[in-house]
């Protein structure tokens, strides 16, 4: 579950009852992440941490041992079917960069104006989750257009 909101901690609960086995907060919400990273985790849950796209990147770093995904925002959100913001690739290749130097786990997630395209260069950089929403519900065959996306994610990735 991806809380983008000003008040996470009311909502942890009620989304961890409602089945969640992760969530993640924004890096946004400042001194406040600290607290909300040990509260997602005593609930048993796993922790994300978001970072939006006028972000630094370097303001994840604190918290790499702390969380089971980055997730970096590929446009502004709040709403579907914008462009991708290619400018988001090197925050991507550094947190891939600091993964790999730590050799932590957490996995690189990218989210907003993901279709194929994006997705295979997102994946070239170090993104290993997608979450692409106008470009597949867009396809007239969903499941096709996952495995194909699926397919071409994974070669780009063997090929980093």
């Amino acid at each position: 579950v991806h809380l983008m909101c000003s008040r996470p901690e009311i909502l942890l609960v009620p989304f961890q009852d409602a089945g969640a086995d992760g969530i993640t907060v924004h890096v946004e919400l400042g001194d406040r992440v600290p607290q909300l990273l040990w509260k997602i985790r005593s609930l048993g849950l796993k922790v994300g941490l978001a970072v939006n796209p006028p972000t630094a990147i370097a303001n994840v770093q604190p918290y790499l041992d702390q969380v089971d995904l980055i997730l970096v925002m590929t446009v502004n959100p709040g709403f579907g079917g914008q462009p991708f913001i290619a400018e988001m690739l090197p925050k991507v290749q550094q947190v891939a960069a600091w993964r790999k130097e730590r050799k932590a786990h957490f996995r690189i997630e990218v989210d907003g104006g993901i279709n194929l395209q994006h997705a295979v260069e997102c994946a070239a950089a170090g993104a290993d989750t997608f979450v692409s929403g106008t470009a597949l519900f867009g396809c007239r065959n969903l499941k096709g257009a996952v495995k194909k996306m699926r397919a071409a994610v994974t070669k780009a990735a063997l090929q980093r």
